[in-house]
């Protein structure tokens, strides 16, 4: 990624200025007294990498743990508690104020700065980020500030809204997002939109997979029946979907690698190691993508194959404690391999083409869309998953040819559902394991994951949500007015 100029963070939640123990990674600039003089090429791509820094890092381990690609190691301790479904309020401070204060400051800068100069294409391309970041938020904290957010000193308490307003917000953002991009101007971003170039068309497909996401993650709720119009709509007019993967590159220098890895590389790859749920269903089905996303073990009675530990056991391990190397590690495609220059490169996906051709394939076998039954959809994004990690469509076909794998055509809207987000599980291992843990809390899907061994919830159950920030609870008044905040409660749209 480029070497761009970074910028103090423009808006805040709370209206006081975010801390983070990855400065030099952004470069941020001590002096916030005059964000005018920014230029919004310069605001823009510092809200991408903070959104990427926090997708990759932070959400990206509580993901691949509570999606159970990943547990924590027998020989180390960091995420013992997140694998037993513990969180405190401090570990939010970061996430938290780089996403609000971060991120969606300066995406909140560029579509105000921009509306204002008559540059609709960039105001566009920042209600766009606007939208994927609040639907993150909102995924995971469930009722969070959103219309009365991002004022600064004018609100220092914003409100907490409602899951179901944060929803509806989401929707007219991305609404107006479509209606300012202009594909035909010559004004939009260059080289600084750092995930598609100023490809104002791709970024239009993007908005649209972005609703079709949002209107799909309703699917159990009362909202239903007015997003299967809403997405039938969209169908019928045909509107296009994303067919790019928004991915952030790195260089692999020193402040500019794959935040996973830096992580790794500053802790030590002793902590994540292969979950049994992953690797023992990615054994069963024969994939070789498992040969992508992890290493085989190195040392002890499985060197040299592929080992998982079952999720939660590294807790209170007996005595003598395996190594972490008697398991798979996440490769470095995915960001693991402490201090290995290829997994410093790897990138970050905020979003891939396959994601969007399993949403459409969910649209579909749900009946919200007419055209297709969803099997073209669905084996053309197990098809793209396999392209983004280096194989073959030859490979797909060959996975797909097994009955387990292949498209329920003749069966019930439920099992066509089900093998969509179980294939759409597969495909996140590594990359996207929040959204992979978002889509089980919706659907229930895959159906073969179990709870942690030493979780500390009711037997049987799943965390629901992240608690919020202690710097939030602290700070806004009304943070602490959300009844049900705890790891076990469940996100409005969760009715599984």
């Amino acid at each position: 990624m480029k070497n761009m100029k970074k910028i103090m963070v423009l808006a805040l939640v709370t209206g006081l200025t975010a801390t983070s123990c990855k400065k030099e990674f952004f470069n941020i600039n001590d002096n916030p007294n005059n964000p005018t003089t920014v230029d919004i090429k310069y605001a823009f791509p510092n809200g991408i990498e903070y959104t990427g820094y926090v997708m990759g890092n932070y959400f990206q381990i509580w993901g691949g743990l509570w999606s159970q690609y990943w547990t924590q190691g027998a020989s180390a301790s960091q995420y013992k508690d997140w694998d037993r479904y513990i969180q405190s309020n401090t570990e939010m401070d970061r996430p938290w104020s780089q996403l609000y204060a971060g991120a969606l400051g300066d995406f909140d800068f560029v579509q105000k700065t921009a509306l204002a100069d008559g540059k609709k294409n960039y105001a566009a391309c920042a209600m766009i980020m606007k939208a994927y970041v609040f639907q993150y938020l909102t995924d995971v904290y469930g009722d969070v500030p959103f219309a009365t957010a991002l004022m600064g000193a004018d609100n220092l308490a914003p409100s907490y809204e409602p899951q179901k307003d944060v929803y509806a917000g989401i929707e007219k953002l991305l609404i107006s997002a479509l209606a300012n991009i202009d594909e035909a101007s010559d004004d939009h971003p260059g080289a600084e939109d750092v995930l598609f170039g100023g490809d104002m068309h791709i970024w239009r497909t993007f908005a649209n997979t972005l609703r079709l996401k949002t209107y799909l993650r309703l699917a159990y709720t009362s909202e239903a029946a007015r997003c299967k119009d809403s997405v039938g709509a969209m169908v019928a007019r045909g509107d296009a979907f994303l067919d790019y993967d928004a991915r952030l590159d790195y260089p692999g220098v020193q402040f500019q690698s794959n935040p996973l890895n830096t992580t790794i590389s500053a802790l030590g790859d002793y902590n994540i190691v292969a979950s049994s749920t992953s690797i023992d269903s990615l054994i069963s089905m024969n994939d070789p993508r498992m040969a992508v996303w992890f290493i085989k073990a190195t040392t002890g009675a499985a060197a040299g194959q592929y080992l998982g530990l079952a999720q939660g056991a590294a807790y209170q391990y007996p005595a003598p404690t395996p190594a972490h190397t008697n398991y798979s590690l996440p490769s470095n495609a995915v960001g693991g391999g402490q201090n290995q220059d290829a997994g410093k490169v790897a990138p970050v996906y905020l979003f891939t083409a396959a994601e969007s051709y399993f949403l459409q394939a969910e649209a579909y076998a749900r009946g919200w869309a007419t055209g297709s039954t969803g099997e073209t959809e669905y084996n053309f994004a197990v098809e793209l998953s396999f392209d983004q990690w280096g194989l073959t469509s030859a490979d797909a076909t060959t996975y797909l040819s097994d009955p387990r794998a292949a498209y329920p055509a003749a069966g019930t809207a439920e099992q066509k559902l089900g093998a969509v987000i179980t294939q759409k599980w597969f495909s996140f291992c590594g990359s996207q394991g929040l959204e992979a843990w978002t889509e089980f809390r919706r659907t229930g899907y895959p159906n073969f994951l179990k709870p942690s061994k030493s979780s500390v919830l009711t037997a049987g159950a799943f965390p629901g949500r992240f608690v919020y920030s202690a710097d939030e609870l602290t700070r806004n008044t009304n943070a602490g007015k959300v009844p049900n905040q705890q790891v076990k409660d469940k996100v409005w749209w969760d009715q599984n």
